[in-house]
């Protein structure tokens, strides 16, 4: 008898590849990498009406997290010294191919530097081939079947397993499959091009725009604190009755001007479903009117600067176009054949929307920082490509001590935060002088897995969290036996988490299926492009706010959210959806709390739910748990109007510069 593993993501693939092994008696391991809901059932109907068959599915939710922790660590690190791997094959050192000008690298903002795994495709992707990898080392077949839709997927893993000895099978590369390539080739050529204009012409908009509904001539404001923020990230209600409460640093501000500190904003524009630009603009002119100094970064824009802009991008994608066959070489260094997993990162950011995007921001933060200037800049920390040009910038202008806010929660699996000693180069990546973790997990991970500097790193209250603390006051209420999936901003994770929802939600009727989106997520089109609605899903999508939910369900099932934590501190029960569909970032794992669990299949998250639903825990155990956790993670004074730890560290030192290198 033959033994197979069967790698599958679909059906369709499922059933090109698996007929031709079933000719004689065979046995199958099957490894999902989708949890798509009818992907198991349909795979075990099939192999039951094939006698000489032997199947079973392969449990991969705990090698996710093992093999995710491994993966994060020695990615982050692979990129930290690509540069170097590069210059062995005589290509030049990419700080300095791609800079802009003598003060700023297109290297520093770039998506393969960034390493984030919420804004691109490409980590899910890479990460998928390490797990498989790994799956089929632990259980080893002589035979592997690759039903995987994504060509370039399997491609690498064809060429790992042929490498390593074993017998491929694979779909067939037919002349219909080469032609839907070309197509498809085609139409992203175009399609990256169209959105590359539109890009353009939203930020001439966005400029006009702005110039024209403040019409005020720039003069130079110096203040004592720079506090730089997305826009209009505050609480509307308030805003719309004159008052201005920051989502990220509310009530610091108010503090600082009680101990009579000045502070001068400046706004990144964002979208935002519940208010229109024009909107948002007009209450930042109210907000100077009324003597708080308040900027927009799109103001410091102009016509001209666009131009250079798009200039740039072309010369520095000209540039890639050079060197792009050695970038292929190196990346074979991670596996043979990876750069086609990862060149739609390369090409963005160096030519594309990314990298054009990170010029103009590089030279508006330059131009804004020769008006404004403080002697210290608070902003929030997320690693983000913005912020290496707004360091870039500053470290240009050489004025103000630059502070990162860690604002949210931290997952170990936040490869952004990775740094090492390989990235000691002769041009660093500017970096903040202080990071503000919101708690002591917070600093903890930056200093013992992400490789900080303690003398860089300080505990300050956890401002976004503050809500927390009447909560923790108050005894637990008794819950009811609802299900709550709670949505984080991801699409992609979106999507999987209504088709589980769905899915679970048609299979049982024992209890209720809450679903609540982000604020921010326009959830009538995501459920148009998957052939629903509102009005005709078996779950009853909330319009409450989050808090006043998480009152009342008992076990609340979540991906890359902070959700979790709020939820652990009302006394839920948390299940992290894990799957290969989307690259999880949780907020707590299932090993930090008896109150965490994990899913990674319809089958394990009918099961929690149904064993969560059922215990009987001590309510004295829950309530001294979740007081645990949270004091672990976050800050949180006894009133919630203070923040004497930000204070303190934000003015106890002059100018003091940290010495690590990012």
């Amino acid at each position: 008898m033959k033994k197979f593993t069967v790698v599958c993501d679909g059906r369709d693939v499922f059933l090109s590849v698996m007929p031709g092994a079933m000719a004689s008696p065979a046995a199958f391991d099957i490894l999902l990498l989708s949890a798509q809901s009818d992907l198991r059932p349909f795979i075990q109907d099939f192999c039951s009406n094939h006698a000489q068959t032997a199947c079973r599915f392969l449990d991969n939710t705990g090698r996710i997290a093992d093999c995710q922790n491994d993966f994060t660590v020695r990615y982050a690190r692979f990129i930290a010294g690509f540069s170097r791997q590069l210059r062995q094959q005589s290509a030049p050192q990419l700080e300095t191919y791609f800079s802009v000008n003598p003060d700023f690298s297109l290297w520093w903002p770039s998506l393969v530097y960034e390493k984030s795994p919420l804004k691109t495709d490409v980590f899910r992707r890479l990460f998928l081939i390490e797990s498989v990898i790994k799956a089929c080392e632990d259980a080893p077949r002589p035979n592997v079947i690759l039903a995987v839709a994504d060509q370039e997927v399997r491609e690498v893993l064809a060429r790992y397993f042929l490498k390593a000895g074993l017998n491929v099978i694979q779909p067939p590369n037919s002349a219909g499959a080469k032609i839907r390539k070309w197509i498809k080739n085609l139409f992203n050529y175009w399609r990256d091009h169209w959105q590359g204009l539109a890009c353009i012409l939203r930020e001439i908009k966005w400029n006009r725009l702005t110039r024209n509904l403040l019409r005020r001539t720039l003069r130079p404001q110096h203040g004592d604190v720079l506090l730089v923020t997305y826009y209009p990230a505050m609480d509307l209600q308030q805003a719309r009755s004159g008052v201005y409460q920051n989502d990220y640093f509310n009530p610091l501000p108010q503090a600082l001007a009680a101990a009579g500190k000045k502070c001068v904003w400046l706004a990144i524009n964002i979208y935002h479903p519940k208010i229109s630009p024009a909107e948002g603009i007009l209450f930042g002119k109210q907000l100077n009117a009324a003597n708080t100094p308040f900027y927009f970064l799109h103001e410091f824009i102009s016509l001209p600067m666009i131009a250079r802009s798009v200039f740039q991008n072309f010369r520095l994608a000209r540039k890639l176009r050079r060197i792009q066959r050695q970038v292929d070489q190196a990346f074979d260094e991670w596996r043979p054949g990876a750069y086609a997993v990862v060149k739609e990162d390369w090409e963005s950011s160096f030519g594309g929307i990314v990298g054009f995007k990170n010029i103009l921001f590089g030279y508006a933060f330059q131009k804004a920082f020769s008006y404004l200037s403080a002697a210290k800049c608070l902003y929030p920390l997320e690693m983000s490509g913005w912020e290496k040009t707004m360091l870039a910038a500053n470290q240009t202008q050489g004025r103000m001590t630059a502070f990162g806010y860690q604002h949210s929660t931290v997952s170990p699996m936040w490869m952004s935060n990775y740094f090492s000693g390989a990235e000691h180069t002769a041009r660093p990546c500017p970096r903040p002088d202080h990071i503000l973790c919101n708690g002591p997990r917070t600093a903890a991970l930056f200093q013992q897995r992400f490789g900080w500097a303690a003398r860089d790193l300080n505990v300050v209250e956890a401002v976004r969290y503050f809500s927390l603390i009447p909560l923790l006051r108050e005894p637990l209420r008794e819950k009811k036996p609802a299900v709550l999936f709670a949505l984080s901003l991801i699409e992609k994770e979106a999507r999987v988490f209504i088709k589980i929802g769905l899915a679970y939600a048609r299979r049982q009727n024992a209890y209720p299926v809450w679903f609540k989106f982000h604020p921010l997520m326009p959830i009538e089109p995501i459920l148009k492009s998957m052939g629903l609605s509102s009005a005709n899903v078996p779950f009853e999508i909330k319009q409450e706010p989050i808090a006043a939910l998480l009152e009342q369900a008992k076990v609340v099932v979540v991906g890359q959210t902070g959700v979790a934590l709020q939820a652990v501190a009302q006394g839920c029960r948390v299940i992290n959806l894990r799957s290969l569909d989307f690259f999880n970032l949780p907020a707590i794992d299932s090993g930090e709390s008896f109150l965490v669990g994990q899913a990674g299949s319809l089958e394990e998250l009918t099961l929690g739910v149904e064993r969560r639903m059922r215990q009987q825990e001590d309510p004295s155990a829950v309530d001294q748990e979740r007081r645990r956790v949270i004091g672990s993670f976050f800050l949180l004074p006894p009133d919630p109007d203070q923040v004497n730890a930000f204070a303190q560290h934000l003015f106890r030192r002059s100018s003091e510069k940290g010495q690590g290198i990012l």
